[in-house]
């Protein structure tokens, strides 16, 4: 690329950053400070060396702020649906491909921001928040094609898993089971193992350890794990939830309920998902 294509790509995200950073000092410090940043500076995007390390700053920057004792996360966000320049103009390629799996939606956005700007204001939020990555198994079970990144040691847990280590687990087999339940209160009772299941395997605990009659969020559910939650609930599951359901301080068999009906409504419309 030339210099100028260089250029015009980093001097936004970098000196518009740095701007904000000079503008609100220790002295005038927020309640919250959130940049925008891409997951594309965490692996490289090919292709894309300037966006990738324009990224790769505002991530450096939140740490500084941090190291500073000022408010400051980065969210390094994937494929956006809805809005942006790839709802605009649509994506093409293994974009096209990945968007469907790994893309995030407007209001989950904005489920995210709620749940960045709460840790900000409870501080004890991360520094930075990475969405859009994909791992083994999501590869495996969606048939996109498989990221460059996932070949690169500093990857390795993400690649660990290539979908087959877990097809006789809770999460294969809930939508059978979900088939051929009999009442609404078996309905929610698979539901609420299942998601003790889930629960444990992203948490790396024993299920004995999870307990449905506390919120998904005392156990360190924060909004990059809510994410993978919801994704789950709308792959195994078909109901459509919103990221501030999942973040609520609702016990998680009281949650599993819910699910339960709105999947009973779901089937009978037949549709297939509650929306």
């Amino acid at each position: 690329m030339t210099h100028d294509q260089w250029r015009d790509a980093t001097r936004p995200k970098v000196q518009g950053t740095w701007n904000l950073h000079e503008a609100f000092p220790r002295h005038r410090d927020l309640d919250f400070f959130i940049i925008l940043s891409s997951c594309a500076g965490v692996f490289g995007n090919r292709g894309q060396a300037n966006y990738a390390a324009a990224g790769a700053y505002q991530d450096g920057l939140a740490r500084y702020r941090r190291q500073l004792g000022l408010k400051a996360v980065s969210v390094d966000l994937g494929i956006m649906l809805d809005v942006g320049v790839l709802a605009e103009k649509g994506a093409a390629g293994d974009l096209a491909a990945m968007e469907q799996h790994l893309g995030i939606h407007e209001y989950e956005f904005h489920g995210l921001m709620r749940a960045v700007i709460n840790g900000q204001l409870r501080n004890d939020s991360a520094t930075q928040i990475i969405t859009g990555l994909a791992t083994s198994a999501i590869v495996a079970k969606s048939g996109m094609p498989r990221p460059a990144y996932l070949g690169h040691p500093r990857f390795s847990h993400l690649a660990l898993s290539n979908g087959s280590a877990s097809q006789d687990g809770p999460a294969e087999t809930v939508g059978a089971r979900l088939r051929e339940a009999k009442s609404k209160d078996e309905v929610a009772q698979i539901i609420t193992d299942a998601l003790i299941a889930k629960v444990a395997e992203i948490l790396r605990t024993p299920e004995s350890e999870v307990d449905p009659a506390r919120p998904l969020y005392t156990y360190g559910v924060d909004s990059l794990v809510a994410m993978e939650v919801r994704s789950w609930i709308v792959r195994e599951i078909q109901v459509d939830v919103s990221l501030f359901e999942i973040l609520l301080a609702v016990p998680m068999g009281q949650f599993a309920i819910g699910l339960a009906e709105r999947k009973s409504i779901g089937n009978e419309r037949g549709d297939g998902a509650a929306r």
